[in-house]
């Protein structure tokens, strides 16, 4: 019974956590509405788990119940992560992939009200998994769809010529892959006839992604990154340094700073001058200036090239 506590307390953790993410987003539009509705279902199907875990064994009733409350939330779930999915990478049609899961996700409701969907929840020594009925099979298709339409669109997105789509899109699917691969596995093994639950795992993975997706709205995302790509520069050359005969001098420290940042700055942000003498709080001109330097010291360098050539179109 104590791990059912410390699943329930993670369970709380991730709501809570996404509670305080959620009350960062400030930007409103059609992304953001769909974005804040993900989230939104997440902190419920989260704090619905704290209470599965929770209150397990107290009642079989009360078990049965909350086990329908979380299904449910999970078929609403899937329709909101299709939508968020499909704006982001500007998908057309839309509104005829909601129809779409919309009716299944309807199909699976129907089904856990009907008791079709499960007949109840056992434990599995180290979880708690649901005791699938008849019609589970509908459930788990409308996952396995759910993954499937997200990847084809976060990598069409991914590919495309809008830089803005391509970066979004991508950005989406890292923050995605933790709650798809625990989604196919779990989905997989119960299919195979193998007792599976995500338990802690979902909670975890669902609040990463919400939290990438946070940065991203506010617009502070390249910056969050780039202060992870400085601070793992400066180890590199911290051990470099130190385990090197030769010495660098206060310049050359500087010089070669100065460069690495200027050059993740630019491919975080597409290569455009601009953006970064933004994010690095600088102006344009000094980004040019240094940019002409190191490809006159280093011609060799693609990016620094690729920036150039970009600048002369």
């Amino acid at each position: 019974m104590d791990t059912f506590y410390y699943l329930s307390l993670i369970a709380l953790i991730a709501a809570l956590l996404k509670i305080a993410i959620l009350a960062q987003v400030v930007n409103r539009s059609k992304l953001t509405s769909a974005f804040m509705l993900v989230t939104l279902i997440l902190i419920l199907q989260n704090l619905t788990e704290f209470l599965i875990f929770f209150t397990f064994g107290l009642s079989d009733q009360l078990s049965y119940f909350l086990l329908g409350i979380f299904l449910v939330l999970v078929a609403l779930l899937t329709v909101a992560q299709v939508n968020l999915v499909l704006t982001v990478a500007e998908a057309p049609k839309i509104k005829l992939y909601l129809y779409f899961f919309g009716a299944i996700a309807i199909a699976v409701i129907y089904f856990a009200l009907n008791g079709n969907l499960y007949l109840g929840i056992e434990s599995n020594g180290y979880s708690l998994i649901a005791i699938t009925g008849s019609a589970y099979i509908v459930f788990q298709a409308l996952l396995l769809a759910m993954v499937a339409i997200c990847t084809f669109w976060l990598w069409r997105g991914s590919t495309s010529s809008n830089v803005k789509i391509a970066h979004r899109s991508r950005l989406t699917m890292f923050a995605a892959i933790p709650i798809f691969v625990t989604v196919l596995f779990v989905t997989i093994l119960k299919l195979a006839g193998i007792g599976a639950s995500s338990g802690g795992v979902t909670p975890l993975a669902s609040t990463f992604f919400v939290w990438i997706l946070m940065h991203d709205e506010r617009g502070d995302f390249v910056v969050f990154r780039l202060k992870w790509i400085q601070f793992w520069f400066y180890s590199r050359l911290a051990l470099k340094i130190a385990f090197s005969k030769d010495s660098l001098s206060m310049k050359e420290f500087k010089e070669e700073t100065e460069k690495t940042i200027l050059l993740e700055a630019l491919k975080l942000c597409d290569y455009n001058m601009s953006a970064a003498a933004r994010i690095l709080e600088t102006s344009h001109s000094s980004v040019s200036r240094k940019v002409k330097k190191y490809r006159y010291e280093d011609p060799s360098n693609k990016t620094l090239s690729k920036i150039i050539e970009q600048t002369q179109e």
